[in-house]
């Protein structure tokens, strides 16, 4: 993997204080990883990509996903949490009637729980 990739956590990683920069970093590691494919013409390993997420996630964030299984599953499956729960805290989601199909899962129903707390 390239030493670009691999050095994000070092020179971002304390500037990830909530899940907005978290979502800021997790677009930034996605971009990297587009760019060293073109480049070199192979994927990055996503085992390694998750876990540049996950060393740089904030506690919050990632004490929720511990509660939610999230770190056992692969680099999708946390991008696809980051991305949720940004989307259910700073887009448009409709509760009251209908429901997403997203909202209405086991992921959606756990992260809403556990936002409703705090």
């Amino acid at each position: 993997m390239g030493a670009e990739i691999a050095n994000l956590v070092h020179k971002f990683g304390d500037n990830v204080k909530d899940l907005k920069t978290l979502y800021g970093f997790r677009l930034m590691v996605a971009k990297q990883a587009a760019a060293y494919k073109k480049t070199i013409g192979e994927e990055v390993d996503p085992e390694k990509l998750r876990e540049l997420i996950w060393n740089a996630m904030d506690p919050s964030s990632k004490m929720m996903a511990t509660q939610m299984g999230v770190h056992r599953g692969n680099y999708a499956a946390m991008t696809s949490f980051i991305d949720e729960r940004y989307r259910v805290t700073f887009g448009h989601v409709e509760i009251a009637q209908k429901m997403t199909q997203w909202a209405s899962s086991r992921w959606g129903r756990a992260t809403q729980s556990l936002l409703n707390q705090h």
